[in-house]
């Protein structure tokens, strides 16, 4: 979500702003430092996100995978299998 933030800023940057209603166009004109601060921090955030090494993978809340308990990714079939085995417990 961070990094989406941070391309439509960027889009908004390079001449997108004509598609915004005229208040925002203002708003974006005066605050045009603080605007582009907020770009890069979306990037910056998302980018320490990426790094922690997570890989968590949820079904309704419940917990499939977790590479930080596993100490690895899963490979595909086991992936698979465990979302099955969560989906038919329904």
């Amino acid at each position: 979500m961070l990094q989406l933030c941070f391309f439509a800023g960027i889009v908004l940057a390079m001449g997108g702003k004509r598609l915004l209603p005229e208040p925002l166009q203002k708003l974006i004109d005066d605050n045009s430092m603080a605007g582009m601060m907020l770009i890069f921090f979306c990037n910056m955030a998302s980018g320490a996100c990426l790094n922690t090494g997570a890989f968590e993978v949820t079904y309704n809340g419940m917990p499939i995978w977790s590479k930080i308990d596993s100490g690895r990714f899963p490979n595909i079939e086991e992936l698979k299998d465990a979302l099955s085995a969560v989906a038919y417990e329904r």
